[in-house]
């Protein structure tokens, strides 16, 4: 998986853009489109990439700083069988803070209707987050954090790991 996002934040509001590119998964590429597993497939019947705009709020309490984000795929690989735009919505509520220099974060999310499905609730995704920077020299610090999800809905695991570029 590839995802590319852009974001501005402003007074405890996040908006986001992604481009989600995840080709191969089964039940999710375009696994019989002779374009599949191409990266700059663009084309809106064929590409395995999903456009999402995201929206995000953080709770302005220090002690608190619970964070709120809703993503809607609008573009590219979230189709229904006929071909229409789905449509699919994920939620997220993320709480994070810290121990020593290490900052961590618990998180749970959901789909609130799930248009595959039967237009199901279901929780998606409990997870645990990890971050850490690395400092390289005076003038370079290397941000990388490792994520643990928890999928009970297809009763499913991943491990993320990744950098962060400011």
């Amino acid at each position: 998986e590839a995802d590319i996002f852009l974001s501005y934040s402003f007074k405890g509001l996040t908006f986001r853009v992604s481009d989600v590119w995840y080709a191969g998964q089964a039940g999710k590429g375009n696994s019989n489109s002779p374009d599949n597993n191409r990266y700059f497939n663009f084309k809106r019947s064929t590409t395995d990439h999903k456009l999402e705009l995201g929206l995000s709020y953080t709770l302005p309490f220090e002690k608190a700083p619970v964070d709120f984000t809703w993503y809607t795929s609008v573009w590219g690989n979230d189709r229904k069988s006929d071909g229409k735009q789905a449509f699919s919505s994920y939620f997220q509520i993320t709480y994070p803070f810290s121990v020593k220099m290490i900052d961590l974060e618990a998180l749970v999310g959901c789909v609130p209707y799930d248009p595959f499905n039967g237009n199901k609730f279901a929780v998606t995704n409990v997870g645990f987050k990890l971050a850490y920077t690395i400092p390289v020299s005076e003038h370079f610090e290397l941000p990388i954090f490792s994520t643990v999800i928890w999928n009970p809905y297809v009763q499913d695991v991943h491990v993320v790991f990744g950098l962060t570029f400011h």
